[in-house]
């Protein structure tokens, strides 16, 4: 049976999760605090999960207008002010559609997934420790203290801001496209402080920089291009969660039941956010190749010395696979012959 698949309107900002509330005649004081909490509640939507009664034995109840039909009065109230959602649980799976429609609430599927569909850029999520976690935050920390790193050491050009912004995408591309331009922006520093070299070493130093010149520029804009084009991923993982699905567990509570909750934003933050980014990459990598072609260019872009010194050194070696020609044998007496004819 495929999973029933709700998708939350984009104006939803709080969202409540109740169940087992066990609702019964026998105990007023729990049905006045839900009552209450319907009332008032500030949340966008309510979902109540299962085991609202202690027992629903069917919707037939509700012509006797006792205690199921002051209930389904509060359900009615509240489904009139906000979306409301209900879920069968063991002890209520009788609930039938005839209680969905006196309440003008929304029977679900167990289970059914929540989605909010790419609307909100996912943030934070908070609950049991069997649950989700955004990867993308230790990383993040990670990366800024590299960058820190990278910065206070002098082994390149650029500042904690340049390397912040920058690691921030290569990150999210991979790891060893950060690798491939730490290591471009450390040797291009290094050739700019090293100009005398000697002619093999400053033409080996020229072919592997300009090639990893050309990789460097590669990962920063495929790195721009994913940030720009790729889904939004803060690597949610832990028990089957993901971007789009969240999931929590939790056995059993000594105490109060444990909540969980989750903030995102408008996924247009995230968008404005990239398309400056993006900008800010584009104009400092013409910045960064400016750099690059001056540290190329100390002692000379290509040394042409190399190449002579080359071409001399293979010249002045004699042949060894064509044996040089025998002396030719010329008969004095055809050469006689040939003079007299001439003249």
């Amino acid at each position: 049976m495929a999973t029933q698949e709700l998708i939350a309107a984009s104006e939803w900002r709080a969202i409540d999760f109740i169940s087992d509330l066990h609702l019964q005649t026998s105990e007023p004081a729990t049905f006045n605090v839900w009552q209450h909490y319907m009332q008032t509640t500030p949340a966008s939507a309510v979902f109540i999960l299962g085991d609202l009664f202690e027992v629903w034995v069917g919707d037939d109840l509700l012509q006797e207008r006792g205690f199921e039909f002051q209930c389904a009065q509060v359900i009615k109230k509240t489904a009139a002010r906000l979306p409301t959602f209900f879920m069968h649980g063991n002890r209520d799976f009788l609930v039938g559609q005839a209680l969905m429609d006196l309440c003008h609430a929304t029977l679900l599927d167990d289970p059914t997934v929540l989605t909010f569909s790419g609307q909100r850029w996912l943030l934070w999520a908070n609950g049991p420790a069997l649950g989700p976690a955004l990867l993308i935050w230790p990383a993040l920390i990670f990366g800024l203290l590299i960058a820190v790193l990278l910065a206070r050491s002098g082994v390149s050009a650029l500042g904690f801001s340049s390397w912040a912004l920058l690691l921030l995408a290569l990150f999210n591309l991979h790891s060893s496209a950060a690798l491939v331009v730490v290591a471009w922006f450390v040797l291009l520093q290094w050739r700019m402080r090293s100009p005398k070299l000697s002619n093999r070493a400053h033409w080996l130093s020229q072919t592997a920089l300009v090639a990893l010149s050309a990789i460097a520029v590669l990962c920063i804009i495929a790195a721009a291009l994913k940030g720009l084009l790729a889904p939004v991923d803060m690597q949610v993982s832990g028990y089957g969660s993901s971007e789009r699905l969240l999931r929590w567990s939790a056995d059993q509570s000594a105490g109060a039941l444990p909540s969980a909750a989750a903030f995102g934003i408008p996924m247009w933050w995230y968008k404005a956010m990239t398309l400056v980014w993006a900008l800010w990459l584009a104009w400092a990598l013409v910045g960064w190749l400016r750099y690059g072609k001056r540290a190329l260019s100390q002692g000379g872009f290509w040394r042409p010395g190399l190449w002579s010194g080359i071409k001399r050194k293979f010249a002045s070696k004699p042949s060894a696979l064509v044996p040089p020609l025998p002396p030719r044998a010329v008969d004095a007496a055809a050469i006689g012959e040939s003079n007299s004819s001439h003249s």
